[in-house]
């Protein structure tokens, strides 16, 4: 966001000097969706925090907060996968990418989270699985949040899928599970989507396949199999269990006609629509 958007326009000038009239028309002439823009405007508006926090410049109403981006977000309903679309993907997949989206669907990581794996986080014989880096587009960062960073308990059926790719993954100077072979560095998960994934989506029946629909569906499974919230929060390594709740909420409809049901059938209400015990009129 940085490089590629803020510093090319405004990196010369010093924050003291910068105007939310022309940030504003700068937004307009970007041909850029309106969620672009607002993510360009609230970096600039963190950085403006960030300068008053430290007193580089004098502490007022962020001047960001002024700047409007007209134009509605696109509402993109998420797409949650059944366990048999998912046998589908299996089935027309070979490793690395096969366990890539075993990674994703049924640890529900992050594709940056998974690009971001090396062999010394794997542990078989503790049976766990560190996350403690990303890697988006070949550069290596920290993970997205503090609560990312985690150690995921692993099955015996999940150690086995990743000692499958152990056996024939190729070595890598620097030890990472997913080396290119062409570089020896994490993939890039733009290439690996247009080529793998994306092609799927028709065979399966979806609008669209991406590497983030395997957290989705993860989150909504874990629904649909009872999971309480607070678990789900943790097994989803979200700092605000409204994100879980908010951003991933959307259940399976068998699991939600499930808890109806079993709500009403708590409440005494009979499937006419009257308490049990009582007679319609």
């Amino acid at each position: 966001m940085m490089d590629r958007h803020i510093r090319p326009t405004w990196g010369p000038l010093t924050l003291s000097t910068i105007r939310p009239f022309d940030v504003e028309t700068w937004l307009k002439k970007l041909d850029y969706s309106p969620e672009t823009k607002r993510h360009i405007k609230s970096m600039l508006y963190r950085l403006f925090e960030c300068a008053m926090k430290r007193g580089w410049i004098e502490a007022q109403r962020n001047p960001m907060s002024l700047v409007r981006v007209k134009g509605r977000n696109r509402v993109v309903e998420k797409v949650v996968l059944t366990p048999e679309q998912i046998a589908t993907v299996r089935e027309n997949l070979r490793d690395p990418i096969l366990l890539m989206s075993e990674l994703a669907c049924y640890l529900g990581l992050r594709i940056c989270e998974v690009l971001g794996l090396m062999w010394e986080d794997f542990d078989p014989k503790a049976k766990t699985l560190s996350i403690c880096r990303s890697a988006v587009d070949g550069n290596v960062a920290d993970v997205k949040t503090e609560a990312s960073r985690d150690v995921i308990p692993l099955s015996g059926e999940f150690i086995a899928f990743i000692l499958r790719w152990q056996k024939v993954a190729p070595l890598s100077a620097e030890g990472w599970m997913f080396p290119s072979v062409v570089t020896g560095r994490p993939y890039h998960a733009g290439i690996l989507l247009r080529c793998h994934l994306a092609p799927l989506a028709s065979k399966i029946g979806v609008p669209r396949l991406g590497w983030h629909t395997f957290r989705h569906t993860f989150r909504s499974w874990l629904d649909a199999v009872g999971t309480a919230v607070g678990v789900q929060q943790k097994m989803m390594r979200h700092a605000d269990v409204a994100t879980t709740m908010n951003v991933y909420g959307k259940g399976m409809m068998d699991s939600k006609l499930t808890a109806h049901t079993k709500l009403l059938e708590y409440a005494g209400v009979g499937i006419c629509g009257v308490e049990a015990g009582q007679e319609s009129a």
